[in-house]
């Protein structure tokens, strides 16, 4: 809710960075979670009808938080960010790659058991977390643990979209 917040306000970046400190609920980030619900719940009534390939539902969140875990390891941090600061800290390759290979071995595993459907789905996890990505990296300057937070949750409403359109 901050990051809709301070995202949709349209306002300079220091009151941007203002608004996502700020604890209270603003507008946009109530409307924003509205429509959020009212999607998912349209999104998943659709996806329990047709129970075909269930089983993606297990791999949409994994592969959302690989992407959070490598925006908040290989991106720039926000200057105020503790978050992406506290991980990046004692972050080596092994870390990295240990993230990679986990989305690698699901995007497998999902293809093997789904076939096309799991690629399908795992590819709109994907571009619709780096979609949002992109545009809170380029409006906030860097990333923290809530705008990383946010694109969780855009790139697994796309995944549950594709779920439901296929």
């Amino acid at each position: 809710m901050d990051t809709s917040d301070a995202a949709l306000s349209r306002r300079p970046i220091e009151d941007k960075l203002r608004i996502l400190k700020d604890p209270h609920a603003g507008a946009f980030g109530v409307i924003m979670l509205g429509i959020l619900f009212v999607l998912q719940f349209a999104v998943l009534i659709v996806v329990t009808e047709k129970s075909t390939c269930l089983l993606l539902l297990i791999v949409i969140p994994v592969i959302s938080r690989c992407c959070g875990a490598l925006s908040i390891l290989c991106l720039k941090p926000m200057a105020q960010s503790n978050y992406a600061s506290m991980f990046r800290k004692n972050t080596k390759m092994p870390h990295i790659s240990f993230v990679i290979f986990v989305t690698v071995f699901v995007l497998i595993l999902s293809c093997v058991f789904a076939r096309i459907y799991g690629l399908i789905v795992i590819v709109s996890v994907i571009v619709g977390f780096t979609g949002a990505m992109f545009y809170v990296y380029r409006d906030m300057k860097g990333v923290s643990g809530d705008l990383a937070g946010f694109c969780i949750v855009i790139g697994e409403l796309c995944g549950l979209i594709a779920m439901a359109v296929i």
